[in-house]
Parts: C-alpha cells; sequence; structure tokens
C-alpha cells in the first residue's frame, strides 16, 4: 500500500480529513503528487490546500517535480492521448510508471489506460478505503468499512 500517486489534492485532502490517515505514519502509506498537479488546482478550497500542506508537512503527502528527461515524457504522451488527458494528468501517469506506485483516481479512463497501456496499478478510492480499514482492523481496532464510504 505504502506510495500512491495522486493527480487532485482533494483525494489526498479527503482522506486525511476522515481520520483514517492518523493510524499510519509516512513510511507506511504516502501519497505523492507532482508539482503540476499540486499547482493545477487553483479551483481547490482553501480547506484543501491547508490539508494538503498540513500532509506535506507530516510527510503523508510529497510533491514531486519531474526532470527535463521525465517532461519530455509528458510532451510526448501529451500529444499521443490529448484530448483525453490534460498535461497535469499525463504527469501523474509518468510519475507512477517510473516509480512504479500505485494510481490513485477516480477517473475510469485514466485507471484504464494506466493498466493496459502502462502496466501501471490503478485504484480507485473505494478500494484504498477498503485496504486502509483492513489494516486498521488488523491493528486491532473497530472501523466500519461502509460508514467510512459514505464520510468519503
Amino acid at each position: 500500500m505504502n506510495n500512491i500517486v495522486i493527480t487532485e489534492i482533494q483525494l489526498a485532502a479527503t482522506f486525511y480529513r476522515s481520520g483514517l490517515l492518523k493510524y499510519f505514519n509516512s513510511d507506511e502509506l504516502a501519497f505523492h503528487i507532482t508539482d503540476i498537479c499540486y499547482k493545477h488546482k487553483i479551483l481547490a478550497i482553501n480547506n484543501d490546500k491547508l490539508t494538503a500542506q498540513k500532509m506535506v508537512d507530516a510527510g503523508l503527502l510529497k510533491v514531486v517535480t519531474l526532470d527535463e528527461s521525465q517532461m519530455g515524457e509528458v510532451d510526448r504522451l501529451h500529444h499521443f492521448y490529448k484530448p483525453q488527458f490534460i498535461v497535469k494528468t499525463v504527469t501523474a501517469l509518468v510519475l507512477a510508471q517510473q516509480t512504479g506506485y500505485k494510481l490513485l483516481s477516480q477517473d475510469d479512463l485514466l485507471r484504464e489506460t494506466a493498466a493496459h497501456d502502462f502496466k501501471i496499478r490503478a485504484i480507485n478510492k473505494g478500494w484504498l478505503i477498503e485496504i486502509l480499514v483492513n489494516e486498521i482492523r488488523m491493528m486491532g481496532e473497530t472501523i466500519d468499512v461502509d460508514l467510512v464510504k459514505q464520510i468519503i
């Protein structure tokens, strides 16, 4: 479960606010987001931005700057996949592909493309909720997965 690439700060912020992440440290679970994705969410509500900054400070959210080679791959793939995916989405694909991390997205097309074209393990938040709840239960805590899904 350790490292998960995300495209939107609100996904990480939602998990943080749910209280699920308090059971894990940054060695056990960390979200990774490219700096382009992190800065792109100009419409993000301030609460998400503040929560994301708390996560960065705690080491639960890592903002990654892609190097020149990776940005070249982003440019190539963006031209190939345009108009299905915007540049920020492609940066997440490149990061997940090159690190071997899972990709968390609610976008079915992105998950299918990641799995089929890039052999990336692409997950949705329902899957992650199940995994986190199971891990928490193994710690001896009682938690209702259906209630968590309603909250998130």
